[in-house]
């Protein structure tokens, strides 16, 4: 440490050692894109609910209602993982499973709209189960998968996507529905870009509230808004 204190020390073959000892320790990693630090640091001054994000707070403390939620919640993950059999390539994703995967409300319900009944319809045509392949190919960038399946099935829109993606990737996809919308002032998802920067905000509200995933972040607000976890 010595080395650096006085700014006008000459170079020597003991400082440069240092120096190249102390870049193999530690790896140098690249900041972040300033652009998305931008757009993701105006939704969080644009975002401004404070008195909410205190009831978030609150209730987070609170052992037992945060215990009941992520217990809710995680089975709530554990049972639309069934529902989509990812495991076997979404193999299972049909019939009945996709009545289930629609009719569990709690991270959106999707049985309005005719989106039970795009799905059915992309499962009889065999389109389905590419659509969620190429949703869940976590080797491709999250901002084209969602922009891709924004135009490909029908009544399939950005309620369906982020369920599927939270199902998979509850620590890394948000989800998009009524209660994010309103709460979180997510609106108008038009393409992946947008998912990115809404994924980059709720990542840094999980880190503020201390919340482990996406879906029990859901689970607070509903109960924070409505009373009401499930």
């Amino acid at each position: 440490n010595d080395l650096w204190k006085n700014a006008s020390s000459p170079i020597t073959k003991e400082m440069i050692a240092c120096r190249m000892s102390e870049t193999k320790k530690y790896k140098w990693s690249p900041l972040p894109k300033m652009s998305r630090v931008k757009k993701v640091s105006k939704h969080i001054n644009d975002f401004n609910q404070d008195e909410f994000i205190k009831e978030l707070r609150s209730l987070k403390r609170n052992e037992t209602i945060y215990k009941k939620i992520c217990r809710i919640r995680n089975k709530t993950i554990k049972d639309l993982s069934s529902c989509l059999d990812a495991e076997h390539g979404f193999e299972g994703f049909k019939g009945g499973k996709i009545d289930e995967f629609c009719n569990e409300g709690s991270l959106g319900d999707l049985k309005q709209h005719g989106v039970r009944k795009a799905l059915h319809t992309a499962s009889r045509n065999g389109t389905l189960r590419p659509f969620c392949i190429a949703l869940a190919d976590e080797s491709q960038p999250i901002k084209n998968r969602v922009s891709k399946a924004l135009k490909e099935l029908n009544s399939v829109g950005k309620g369906t996507i982020t369920k599927i993606l939270t199902t998979l990737y509850p620590k890394k996809y948000i989800l998009i529905n009524g209660c994010s919308t309103k709460y979180l002032s997510l609106t108008g998802l038009s393409s992946g870009k947008r998912y990115v920067e809404y994924c980059e905000f709720g990542k840094e509200l999980l880190r503020q509230l201390n919340v482990e995933n996406f879906a029990v972040l859901d689970g607070l607000i509903r109960q924070a808004s409505e009373g009401d976890a499930v």
